[in-house]
């Protein structure tokens, strides 16, 4: 297989004379799910302040302009929905992460 490139590119010369590929990061792939390392939780550590914790310091990354106040409001309110417990919540999520993983991937196992 092969590809045409612009031999006027210093990378793509290099592919050639040097032997080198670029391998982008993770970061710059369209499927922000590719790439991705998926964890689990240790069940004994999902106590009710780790979570409020964990949830705080995403809400906080994600919105850093919100006040404090209003990012405590949002952890109590998510931590009473209890989406990390609830097995129907998992399946839907999941079933959302595979259809863009589909529909961002020419292959899909």
């Amino acid at each position: 297989m092969f590809k045409y490139r612009d031999y006027a590119n210093e990378y793509n010369r290099r592919t050639l004379t040097e032997f080198e590929v670029f391998l982008s990061s993770t970061r710059n792939f369209n499927d922000p799910y590719e790439g991705a390392i998926p964890f689990e939780y240790d069940p004994s550590e999902l106590t009710p302040d780790n979570i409020f914790i964990k949830l705080y310091l995403l809400a906080k990354e994600q919105n850093p302009d919100w006040s404090e106040s209003k990012l405590h409001e949002f952890c109590f309110e998510a931590q009473e929905r209890d989406f990390i417990h609830d097995d129907e919540h998992k399946k839907k999520l999941m079933k959302i992460i595979r259809n863009k993983s589909k529909k961002n991937s020419e292959f899909y196992p």
